[in-house]
């Protein structure tokens, strides 16, 4: 009977192990496909520790350039809710009072959700984008002239810093700069219109520099052999450029814009018009 029982739970624990890993080989090729999407934006996830504090790491990251600052961000969160209290218990979906959730909120490792992005945007004045896989951003906007943040929402319950490609190692502040709709659209057009490429190839050059239209000339230049510009030598390019071109022309490479059943479902999900 011990034997039997020895043997049974084993094979338990071979098959926990065993569910373990493919749930951590999903999560890994899932934010592969994650970063993939990302890559015409000229965005990359920055990914924070996942500890019950990941909001909190994730903003921090974005507005001071460290997720070390996640206490301060959690307790001025906190200390905003706690202040607007009339305006904040009308969204809990506990029993809870809300004192006793504020309370709760401030220990260390609490998962936060909606009421705190909520929060987090009143409470530093930022508008804030989410980027989920296959699915549009959602975009929490508050203010008509605030900075904006951008998070990640994966794994179905954590939170990752979004930065531009160029400062995804960066030790700063991410940086973020909101392109109305009719500019991309006009700036696209034209981009495609003067270098014979197409729409969806302009808007993945453009995100990648952002919207900085030299520098999409350049690159275009010694990416396309058509290409009517005359670009910049290479040997002129400071290391961020080298590194941001060699992300294009993997980019190009694989082929990825010529897809144009791929670049319809990208335009579609963004809300880009062709």
């Amino acid at each position: 009977m011990r034997l039997w029982f020895h043997k049974t739970e084993k094979g338990e624990a071979k098959e926990t192990l065993k569910n373990r890993r493919d749930v951590l080989r999903e999560n890994v090729a899932q934010m592969k496909q994650f970063r993939k999407t990302l890559l015409p934006h000229g965005l990359g996830i920055r990914t924070v520790e996942e500890d019950g504090n990941c909001l909190f790491r994730a903003v921090a990251d974005q507005l001071y350039g460290s997720q070390d600052y996640h206490e301060h961000v959690r307790n001025k969160v906190c200390d905003y809710m706690q202040a607007n209290g009339d305006f904040f218990c009308q969204f809990l979906t506990t029993e809870r009072p809300f004192v006793q959730y504020v309370q709760d909120m401030r220990k260390d490792g609490t998962w936060a959700g909606n009421i705190e992005l909520q929060a987090v945007s009143l409470a530093f004045h930022v508008n804030i984008r989410i980027h989920q896989l296959e699915e549009p951003w959602y975009d929490l906007c508050n203010f008509d002239d605030a900075e904006w943040i951008h998070l990640a929402f994966h794994d179905y319950r954590h939170y990752s810093s979004v930065r531009r490609l160029r400062h995804l190692f960066s030790n700063l502040p991410a940086k973020h700069r909101e392109v109305p709709h009719e500019v991309r659209s006009v700036a696209g057009r034209e981009l495609a219109d003067r270098n014979k490429i197409t729409y969806q190839q302009a808007m993945a050059v453009l995100n990648s520099t952002d919207y900085d239209w030299s520098r999409s000339l350049d690159y275009l230049g010694l990416i396309c052999k058509h290409n009517v510009e005359v670009p910049r030598k290479k040997a002129h390019f400071n290391r961020a450029e080298k590194k941001e071109l060699r992300r294009l022309e993997q980019f190009w490479s694989r082929n990825v814009v010529d897809n144009r059943e791929w670049a319809t479902h990208w335009v579609e999900q963004h809300r880009l018009s062709i």
